[in-house]
């Protein structure tokens, strides 16, 4: 993602819409060798930013494998790297004096390619052990509408 969407995104196959029927002023947040640029830490790929939302997402379209431990191994980096974002960005402004959880709505998105086998089954005990850990809503989707 970038904001100049084009080659880089058509090449690597990653794509995350932003649906904005009514025009309102976002913010695209590069995370990975961005905000956050040292390979030691984990961290998810970038967020998108409103007035209300902030949505985080993690690309793993990259994956490839269809081993079933592997596809598992891959969801559970995925919200790794999701949740250790998340605990950056509200320790970070707890130290400046402010809660993330007040300044706007959470979300985090899980984006795999399409066709990459999905443990769908799986993802409901996922959303509401995330939501429960990271007081965070997850979604396993590749677009957020802003309203």
């Amino acid at each position: 993602v970038t904001p100049t969407i084009g080659q880089v995104e058509d090449s690597a196959k990653k794509f995350f819409e932003v649906h904005n029927p009514i025009n309102k002023d976002f913010s695209l947040l590069q995370i990975d060798h961005g905000v956050i640029n040292t390979s030691k830490t984990k961290k998810c790929d970038c967020a998108v930013i409103d007035d209300l939302d902030c949505a985080f997402v993690e690309f793993k379209t990259n994956a490839v494998s269809v081993n079933t431990d592997t596809i598992k191994r891959n969801y559970n980096k995925a919200l790794r790297q999701l949740s250790i974002t998340i605990d950056i960005f509200r320790s970070g402004l707890i130290s400046i004096g402010k809660d993330l959880d007040k300044l706007r709505n959470m979300e985090a998105y899980v984006c795999f390619k399409k066709g990459y086998p999905r443990r769908t089954a799986s993802e409901g005990t996922y959303r509401v052990k995330f939501a429960e850990t990271n007081r965070c809503a997850l979604y396993f989707d590749s677009k957020k509408e802003l309203k």
